[in-house]
């Protein structure tokens, strides 16, 4: 059977074998590195042969269990990092601006580590500004204490690539389900956050659906790792471009009256956006969009400041939302 080799160079392989066994604090396998560079097995261990030959790093080969193992033989001497205060305050910034969706104590491990790496900094800092330098205005925010332990089982899970055994509750009222799921990476939206991941057959591992899941963090009701790797599943691919987590893209155009339009224009609504400012001051935007619940509650929030233009069925859904909201005032 032919190597597998994606549009990547030789050259570029090798570079990206020697960084990979590089950055890794643990060893990696043979099928591991097969998919990280999707190349047959084959063509990683020539890789590997050119690597030692040369002479840019000593290979160590282990063995666990039938798997081959491979690690880059580490200098005893690590380079010092080379730290810079305003490396530190950024972090920092990048902490404040996040904190309020992680639990205390992984907030409390990050104030510890910027105020430990304050230290090192030649020209010195106050480490207790540092961290008090910005501040996220949220609101809706959902305390993560009590799943503390869920989010560091899952954060372990997709380090060591495995997959877990879940129960989760997707809404108040519904059942709890028991799944097999391969948690691939965490994901923060309106002020929660999320872990991507595959839903998992129980016998043989094979994935249930096409597209991977996406569970809330705080709905699970237990997080179990399995001794079963997940390293042959594929990663995630999200595609950043449309207004909305999740759902099959459509387009759509939305008119914002003058009173809204500034605040639509300051801002990225999607990736392909197309913004059109009129002399009377409104504003026509166009995008693709990928969950029209998301839409439609963002369109209603400007009240009477927004129409929709297109698509005809989103006009339908949006009128019909707003005679339920009628409704719902006329009863008494």
């Amino acid at each position: 059977m032919p190597d597998k080799w994606d549009e990547a160079k030789p050259a570029e392989k090798l570079l990206s074998l020697y960084s990979l066994l590089m950055i890794s604090r643990r060893k990696l396998s043979l099928t591991e590195l097969s998919s990280e560079l999707k190349c047959s097995k084959q063509a990683v261990l020539r890789l590997i042969t050119q690597l030692e030959a040369s002479r840019c790093g000593k290979v160590i080969l282990s063995k666990q269990g039938r798997e081959n193992m491979y690690r880059l033989d580490r200098p005893k001497e690590i380079p010092k990092l080379s730290l810079t205060s305003d490396g530190i305050r950024e972090l920092a910034m990048c902490r404040n601006f996040l904190c309020h969706v992680l639990p205390p104590d992984i907030r409390k491990s990050l104030d510890s580590t910027i105020r430990q790496a304050s230290v090192f900094v030649p020209e010195g800092i106050d480490p207790t500004r540092v961290i008090h330098l910005g501040r996220a205005a949220i609101r809706g925010r959902i305390d993560y204490t009590p799943f503390a332990e869920t989010l560091e089982t899952l954060i372990k899970a997709i380090s060591d690539r495995r997959i877990c055994d879940v129960t989760y509750r997707p809404n108040l009222k519904g059942p709890v389900k028991k799944y097999a799921f391969a948690p691939k990476q965490l994901t923060a939206f309106h002020e929660a956050l999320y872990v991507d991941g595959w839903m998992l057959d129980k016998k043989d591992q094979s994935r249930l659906y096409d597209n991977p899941a996406l569970l809330a963090v705080h709905r699970f009701q237990s997080v179990e790792i399995s001794g079963r790797s997940s390293s042959k599943l594929p990663g995630i691919e999200q595609e950043e471009i449309g207004f909305g987590l999740i759902g099959e893209p459509f387009k759509a155009k939305i008119k914002f009256s003058s009173e809204a339009s500034t605040y639509v224009a300051e801002r990225e609504w999607s990736l392909d956006e197309e913004k059109i400012i009129h002399n009377d001051g409104t504003l026509t935007l166009s995008l693709t969009a990928k969950s029209s619940e998301e839409l439609i509650s963002w369109i209603l929030s400007f009240g009477d400041r927004a129409t929709v233009l297109f698509p005809k069925w989103l006009r339908r859904e949006v009128m019909a939302k707003i005679e339920n909201l009628l409704n719902n005032y006329s009863k008494d």
